[in-house]
């Protein structure tokens, strides 16, 4: 091994992410299977597993030479990849998630060993993320080049989220303009009666809603507010437990950490 491989995480397209990768093109890549429903949270293959772990968050330093802009004191998040259920040095693709962007395959083939962590052929696969906002989610996967196997993971490096007890609120940035969020609770007791409360400046919109089996369910958010205040909560109280996430949406929504 040479050394690590890093994978700038936040480009403009799949055209520089590949330059800078120093990937096949393309045209001269072997088929893979579209995206399509091997993708998302709950995807992975039975057995599999996928986590991005955080092995470096400090300040960006003038002068620093990184393959993507940046300001001065923003944040770098590098992540790397370790994986369960898959087979020791059968090739997989490697897959990245950029946020607003639809799944993409980097063509670069990796590999899992014995420990779990993933590695090309310049060394472990490092994944540093810059620019990011609150909210924001950053997802890799390890894909067969058959489809036949996959296992898919996601992380917030900077999280909207709140927990109590079993239960967790988690919200996720859906749009570039900061207007539409993701709510996704999770944990909730099956059955139950969750009031949610959606606040943002004087609107305030209130609902309930009947937990599936499962414990887990979504809710889009909209925060608008006539009197230009950027700022909101989403509220979920449950018989058992009671979160709660305070956020900026809009233009208040775009400073990268």
């Amino acid at each position: 091994m040479t050394g690590p491989v890093s994978v700038p995480a936040r480009l403009a397209g799949c055209a520089g992410l590949a330059v800078m990768l120093g990937m096949v093109s393309a045209a001269a890549a072997p088929p893979n299977p579209p995206a399509g429903q091997l993708w998302g949270n709950g995807q992975s293959t039975q057995g599999a597993h996928l986590e991005l772990v955080e092995v470096q968050r400090r300040p960006l330093q003038a002068g620093e030479q990184v393959p993507f802009p940046y300001k001065v004191g923003s944040t770098i998040v590098v992540y790397r990849l370790r994986a369960t259920g898959l087979a020791p040095g059968k090739p997989y693709d490697l897959w990245l998630h950029l946020s607003f962007q639809k799944p993409v395959n980097t063509h670069q083939v990796v590999e899992v060993d014995a420990r779990g962590d993933v590695s090309g052929q310049g060394g472990p696969v490092s994944l540093p993320v810059v620019n990011y906002r609150k909210g924001e989610a950053i997802g890799a996967g390890l894909i067969s080049p058959d489809g036949a196997v996959r296992a898919i993971a996601s992380t917030f490096p900077f999280p909207l989220q709140a927990t109590d007890g079993p239960c967790r609120l988690t919200l996720e940035l859906l749009d570039r303009a900061g207007t539409t969020f993701g709510a996704v609770m999770r944990g909730f007791r099956p059955g139950s009666v969750v009031e949610t409360v959606s606040r943002s400046g004087q609107e305030v919109l209130r609902a309930r809603h009947t937990v599936p089996p499962g414990g887990t369910f979504n809710v889009v958010l909209r925060p608008a507010a006539p009197s230009g205040d950027q700022h909101a909560s989403f509220a979920a109280q449950a018989p058992d437990c009671q979160v709660k996430v305070d956020y900026a949406w809009g233009a208040a929504s775009m400073a990268a950490q």
